[in-house]
């Protein structure tokens, strides 16, 4: 007995054909990337820096004394504290820290929507950073 083709099953067939080679071609979502920021000789290394939502800020303190690295100014008008996750504790509406840092420790920030992008140590206020958020 013969197995004639139907009409639905050349469609599926030839849709299948299109689909799967496209969906090869589609770029991945990138994993988010960690950006290493140093902390020596009373200095945030780089003290400005561009990320993209999703993103990790991980500050390493190489100094004998603690740091933080706290938000300085809000930016947007969300009260949402739970989409930046961080080591330390919040600093106000779209605010972070990352609490105190000891020699050798490191702490980490994962960056979110209208987070506050400038920076500084709360035991050394001459110590500032800056984040830049990457266009797409």
């Amino acid at each position: 007995m013969s197995h004639t083709p139907t009409r639905r099953g050349v469609m599926v067939g030839t849709v299948a054909f299109a689909i799967i080679p496209a969906l090869r071609i589609l770029p991945a979502k990138a994993a988010p990337a960690i950006h290493d920021i140093r902390i020596r000789n009373f200095r945030f290394d780089p003290e400005h820096i561009t990320v993209r939502l999703g993103d990790i800020l991980r500050w390493t303190n190489l100094d004998l004394a603690q740091h933080t690295a706290t938000a300085t100014k809000s930016k947007g008008k969300s009260t949402d504290k739970s989409r930046g996750k961080s080591a330390g504790k919040s600093a106000g509406k779209n605010g972070w820290d990352t609490g105190k840092i000891a020699k050798n420790a490191s702490a980490r920030i994962t960056v979110f929507t209208d987070m506050a992008t400038d920076y500084v140590c709360l035991f050394h206020p001459n110590m500032k950073g800056t984040i830049t958020f990457e266009t797409p």
